[in-house]
């Protein structure tokens, strides 16, 4: 409950502190296209006669016109006078540290995109092989692959791979539709265990890598490209857990490649289990909505100059950038000693984090940011804080750990530790349980 109640009050916080206005783009005077409005031309007139006894204006009639006529007919079910395109808004309702962007594939995926969406991001889309998954999210820009005679996937991760290859170029228009040219990180989000996300996921990230290139986008291209992945719940059937663990090797190989710089693993059986009686009508926003909302929350916090110490833009991307990456939130009810915070980051880390499985020693590199309300920020000493980072330090076992830190006053009563931890190995016990699971 403890944890639910942070949720609630984390989504209550970043809502508010985020909404800073859109800047407004220069209207642009009407002009005229000289290649579509030319001015009319005055007609050449002749010269007069001499020996004409009644001086008259002979008007030289123009140049037969050689271009062919068109009747005026529609094409391919466009109305004769189609309505204009609507304007499509790529701008975030917030200031962010950077700018993201996000497909989901998938039934799962989907879920994740629209997470996002209800906080507020513009740049985000969702594919899915059967039109009745894409009914149930409220994002604008959703695309049926495959064509919509498909009727889904069937959990067979081929059908997806196959739909997302035939609709290769329309997933491209809608990528660029979606989130315009000024994109600096790229999510693929996949409920990993299905057949239309899991089977698409990778034909999406290579749709991606060309969105890069067609964009101009910095190079190296897959420093901007990353991979949101959720597992299944133990509860789920063989199948889904074998789908699953062809999933996450494949994007473990290709974070290993270099073809992506980072995957995002959330377990849903750790939410299980950190929510424990969660109503089944819920479980979905709750899962995705809590990790969307840690990750939201320190895009905003990097962006934001802080009086006490900054996490700035450059800490977060290098984070977001540095491989396998797990995230969570810890709450801290006690903080008169130097003790307290430190003991309460060490005790709560591994219980509040959104997947497990992870050795923490073999983290390169990691980010913690204390958000308190200003009662608490008068009072605290700062001592304690540097304390409490230290230990966490301590607590990845790894002396070669980056850790980048920031405090901020927050409007919420008490303190608040976000962490996020990057350049982690494998799950080997995850891997193991998912192999064992899908026999």
């Amino acid at each position: 409950m403890r944890t639910r109640a942070l949720f609630l009050a984390l989504t209550s916080h970043t809502r508010e502190a985020s909404m800073s206005g859109d800047p407004k783009k220069p209207v642009l005077p009407d002009m005229v296209d000289p290649l579509y409005d030319p001015p009319g031309a005055q007609p050449p007139v002749a010269p007069v006669a001499a020996s004409s006894p009644s001086p008259r204006i002979v008007v030289t009639a123009p140049p037969k016109s050689t271009g062919v006529d068109l009747p005026e007919v529609g094409f391919l079910g466009q109305p004769l006078e189609a309505e204009p395109a609507p304007k499509v808004s790529h701008e975030d309702s917030f200031d962010s540290a950077i700018r993201l962007a996000f497909v989901g594939a998938g039934q799962g995926g989907g879920r994740i995109a629209q997470a996002f969406w209800d906080m507020g991001y513009k740049r985000v889309c969702a594919v899915n092989t059967t039109d009745q998954d894409l009914e149930t999210l409220t994002i604008e820009n959703k695309l049926v692959m495959g064509g919509e005679a498909r009727g889904g996937a069937g959990k067979d991760p081929n059908e997806g791979a196959t739909a997302a290859k035939q609709s290769y170029e329309d997933v491209m228009d809608l990528m660029l539709r979606s989130w315009g040219e000024k994109v600096e990180q790229i999510y693929v989000c996949v409920g990993a265990g299905g057949g239309s996300g899991t089977g698409s996921w990778p034909v999406l990230v290579d749709a991606v890598r060309e969105y890069c290139k067609a964009t101009n986008i910095e190079k190296p291209l897959a420093q901007h490209i990353g991979v949101i992945m959720t597992l299944p719940k133990r509860s789920e059937g063989a199948r889904v857990q074998a789908n699953a663990l062809g999933a996450l090797q494949q994007a473990l190989k290709l974070l290993d490649q270099k073809q992506i710089s980072s995957l995002v693993l959330v377990d849903n059986a750790r939410i299980h289990e950190l929510f424990p009686g969660l109503p089944v009508k819920k479980f979905w926003s709750v899962t995705n909505q809590n990790f969307a909302a840690v990750l939201h929350t320190l895009n905003l916090l990097a962006a934001q100059k802080s009086e006490y110490h900054t996490f700035d833009k450059a800490d977060f991307r290098s984070i977001v950038r540095n491989g396998l990456m797990i995230f969570g939130m810890t709450r801290v009810d006690k903080w008169k000693s130097k003790e307290d915070i430190s003991q309460a980051v060490r005790q709560n880390l591994k219980g509040t984090l959104l997947a497990e499985g992870f050795d923490l020693s073999k983290a390169k590199m990691a980010g913690a940011v204390v958000v308190a309300h200003d009662a608490v920020l008068s009072e605290i000493p700062m001592e304690n804080i540097d304390y409490a980072f230290h230990s966490l330090g301590r607590t990845l076992g790894n002396e070669g750990v980056t850790l980048h830190s920031g405090i901020y006053e927050g409007n919420s009563p008490g303190i608040r530790v976000f962490t996020i931890i990057s350049g982690l190995e494998p799950p080997g016990e995850r891997l193991a349980e998912l192999e064992q699971l899908a026999r």
